[in-house]
């Protein structure tokens, strides 16, 4: 039964994203409160970038000679290159928010 499970393609879940969705409608809010939206999701990814190294480093260690310590280091590699890459969108988000708030200050 798991052999046959884990032979059939996996299917992909649709993403549903709150925070893509306040910032969609971001216009309609105050510049600060979108800002306070991105801080706060860098930040979780702050926490999650260092929560898998922690687990990496325990896995190394403490599971080394494990022969599914490959695939278990594989599925921890993808949370942590999409929190890393989560990380850089919102910096850029930020960035790119706060100038438009500049820009139309001064217009």
């Amino acid at each position: 039964m798991l052999r046959r499970w884990l032979e059939t393609p996996a299917e992909t879940t649709p993403p549903r994203n709150e925070l893509l969705l306040k910032l969609f409608l971001g216009r309609q809010a105050a510049p600060e409160v979108n800002w306070a939206h991105l801080e706060r999701f860098r930040a979780e990814q702050d926490a999650l970038i260092a929560t898998y190294g922690g687990i990496e480093r325990w896995l190394e260690t403490e599971q080394a000679g494990d022969s599914s310590l490959p695939y278990w280091l594989l599925t921890l590699s993808y949370g942590r290159l999409q929190a890393e890459a989560l990380r850089r969108w919102s910096e850029e988000g930020l960035i790119a928010l706060k100038n438009l708030a500049a820009r139309e200050k001064r217009l």
